[in-house]
Protein backbone atom coordinates (compact mmCIF):
# COMPACT_ATOMS: atom_id res chain seq x y z
CA UNK A 1 0.00 0.00 0.00
CA UNK A 2 2.64 2.44 1.07
CA UNK A 3 4.67 1.72 -2.12
CA UNK A 4 1.66 2.21 -4.64
CA UNK A 5 0.92 5.33 -3.01
CA UNK A 6 4.75 6.88 -3.04
CA UNK A 7 4.81 5.12 -7.38
CA UNK A 8 1.38 7.22 -7.87
CA UNK A 9 3.24 10.10 -5.61
CA UNK A 10 6.59 10.23 -8.07
CA UNK A 11 3.91 10.08 -11.08
CA UNK A 12 2.05 13.12 -9.74
CA UNK A 13 5.31 14.79 -9.03
CA UNK A 14 6.12 14.20 -12.49
CA UNK A 15 3.75 14.81 -14.02
CA UNK A 16 3.40 18.68 -12.59
CA UNK A 17 6.89 18.92 -13.40
CA UNK A 18 6.32 18.48 -17.28
CA UNK A 19 3.47 20.59 -17.08
CA UNK A 20 5.34 23.01 -15.46
CA UNK A 21 7.91 23.01 -17.60
CA UNK A 22 5.38 23.03 -20.73
CA UNK A 23 4.03 25.84 -19.37
CA UNK A 24 7.09 27.86 -18.73
CA UNK A 25 8.51 27.04 -22.33
CA UNK A 26 4.97 27.56 -24.27
CA UNK A 27 5.06 30.98 -22.50
CA UNK A 28 8.78 32.19 -23.33
CA UNK A 29 7.86 30.68 -27.02
CA UNK A 30 4.28 32.96 -26.85
CA UNK A 31 6.55 36.20 -25.65
CA UNK A 32 9.25 35.20 -28.67
CA UNK A 33 7.11 35.80 -31.22
CA UNK A 34 5.22 38.87 -29.95
CA UNK A 35 8.59 40.55 -29.58
CA UNK A 36 9.78 39.69 -32.98
CA UNK A 37 6.82 41.07 -34.23
CA UNK A 38 6.54 43.96 -32.33
CA UNK A 39 10.27 44.49 -32.88
CA UNK A 40 9.67 44.03 -36.79
CA UNK A 41 7.61 46.49 -37.49
CA UNK A 42 9.37 49.04 -35.47
CA UNK A 43 11.72 48.70 -37.48
CA UNK A 44 9.44 48.61 -40.47
CA UNK A 45 7.87 52.19 -39.24
CA UNK A 46 11.68 53.79 -38.25
CA UNK A 47 12.49 52.66 -41.90
CA UNK A 48 9.73 54.39 -43.29
CA UNK A 49 9.99 57.78 -41.14
CA UNK A 50 13.48 58.27 -42.09
CA UNK A 51 13.03 57.47 -45.65
CA UNK A 52 9.99 60.43 -45.68
CA UNK A 53 12.82 62.58 -43.72
CA UNK A 54 15.41 62.26 -46.10
CA UNK A 55 12.65 62.90 -49.07
CA UNK A 56 11.96 66.08 -47.13
CA UNK A 57 14.81 67.46 -46.84
CA UNK A 58 15.64 66.74 -50.52
CA UNK A 59 12.49 69.02 -51.27
CA UNK A 60 12.87 71.94 -48.96
CA UNK A 61 16.13 72.14 -50.12
CA UNK A 62 14.65 73.51 -53.96
CA UNK A 63 11.86 75.29 -52.40
CA UNK A 64 11.87 78.71 -53.02
CA UNK A 65 10.06 80.17 -50.14
CA UNK A 66 9.04 80.24 -46.72
CA UNK A 67 5.20 78.99 -47.70
CA UNK A 68 6.25 75.87 -49.90
CA UNK A 69 8.43 74.65 -46.81
CA UNK A 70 5.73 74.75 -44.66
CA UNK A 71 3.17 73.07 -47.23
CA UNK A 72 5.96 70.52 -48.05
CA UNK A 73 6.09 70.16 -44.20
CA UNK A 74 2.80 69.64 -43.55
CA UNK A 75 2.05 67.13 -46.48
CA UNK A 76 4.87 64.96 -45.48
CA UNK A 77 3.74 64.92 -41.50
CA UNK A 78 0.42 64.01 -43.27
CA UNK A 79 2.14 61.12 -45.08
CA UNK A 80 4.16 60.47 -42.20
CA UNK A 81 1.10 59.44 -40.33
CA UNK A 82 -0.33 57.96 -42.58
CA UNK A 83 2.87 55.14 -43.00
CA UNK A 84 3.02 54.49 -39.44
CA UNK A 85 -1.21 53.79 -39.12
CA UNK A 86 -1.13 51.67 -42.06
CA UNK A 87 2.29 49.57 -40.76
CA UNK A 88 0.49 49.73 -37.10
CA UNK A 89 -2.47 48.04 -38.77
CA UNK A 90 -0.40 45.24 -40.80
CA UNK A 91 1.77 44.93 -37.22
CA UNK A 92 -1.95 43.92 -35.20
CA UNK A 93 -2.93 41.63 -38.24
CA UNK A 94 0.39 40.05 -37.75
CA UNK A 95 -0.10 39.82 -34.29
CA UNK A 96 -3.95 38.42 -34.23
CA UNK A 97 -2.77 36.00 -37.06
CA UNK A 98 0.36 34.98 -34.58
CA UNK A 99 -2.06 34.18 -31.61
CA UNK A 100 -4.52 32.32 -33.28
CA UNK A 101 -1.65 30.42 -34.49
CA UNK A 102 -0.15 30.03 -31.18
CA UNK A 103 -3.60 28.96 -29.44
CA UNK A 104 -4.05 26.46 -31.57
CA UNK A 105 -0.15 24.66 -31.24
CA UNK A 106 -0.99 25.41 -27.32
CA UNK A 107 -4.61 23.08 -28.21
CA UNK A 108 -2.67 20.36 -30.25
CA UNK A 109 0.04 20.14 -27.07
CA UNK A 110 -2.68 20.50 -24.68
CA UNK A 111 -4.68 17.46 -26.51
CA UNK A 112 -0.99 15.66 -26.67
CA UNK A 113 -0.21 15.65 -22.99
CA UNK A 114 -3.47 14.52 -22.17
CA UNK A 115 -3.07 11.71 -24.14
CA UNK A 116 0.34 10.88 -22.65
CA UNK A 117 -0.95 11.56 -18.90
CA UNK A 118 -4.39 9.38 -19.14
Amino acid sequence: MVQIRYVISIQVIFNSHILYDMLITNLLGVFKVITEIINEYEKKKEEAVSALQEELKEKLKSASSEEEKEQLVMNYANKMAVVQEEIEVEKQRELKTARQRLREERQRRKKELWRFVN
